[in-house]
């Protein structure tokens, strides 16, 4: 930003001496007409270089992040063992599957723990939790906004490698559901 300034206040100085210049020589030759209209193109080109460039760095992805998906991913994604939800392709089908499952805790709880998914790929995770399902294989999972991917999106209790970290604490997995959501797994 303090670079836009600058670039800025330099035009500006460089519009303001031709136009003193101007001022005090009315009758300029068309070699200084020339070179002025010149300087002043670049200082335009210049400044719009910079914005550009300022602009491109706001939509870069950080170090690390998945490029952005061309098309929707599919429900369940093989390769990090993730379900997907909102707004992908197959959300009526995630609507069908959770339908079928029991909601055990429903609320909001800011959370993270690392996932690993079937291809051994392991990743941290951050998560708004919303829902605690269970289906009627007692299989567990976690449905809520995922930061790194910035939508909801479900993760199954077995892919979760880490403790879980809520409110500057870490809890096994069955203590946290337990002990901080209220819910009994064994009924």
């Amino acid at each position: 930003m303090r670079i836009v300034k600058i670039i800025v206040a330099v035009f500006l100085a460089i519009f303001t001496a031709v136009l003193i210049a101007a001022a005090i020589n009315p009758s300029p030759d068309q070699a200084t007409a020339d070179r002025v209209i010149n300087a002043l193109i670049a200082g335009l080109c210049l400044y719009g270089i910079i914005r550009l460039n300022r602009n491109l760095r706001k939509t870069r992805q950080p170090k690390g992040a998945p490029p952005p998906a061309e098309e929707a991913p599919p429900a369940f994604d093989p390769e990090t063992g993730e379900v997907y939800g909102e707004g992908t392709a197959k959300t009526g089908f995630m609507d069908r599957w959770e339908d079928n499952l029991e909601i055990l805790w429903e609320g909001e709880e800011q959370i993270a723990f690392s996932y690993e998914s079937n291809d051994g790929r392991k990743s941290r995770r951050t998560l708004t939790l919303y829902r605690l399902l269970r289906n009627k294989n007692n299989a567990v999972y976690f449905r809520g906004l995922c930061h790194l991917r910035s939508e909801e999106r479900t993760f199954a209790d077995a892919g979760i490698t880490s403790k879980i970290t809520h409110n500057g604490k870490r809890y096994d997995w069955e203590d946290f559901v337990e002990q901080r959501l209220g819910v009994k797994l064994d009924s």
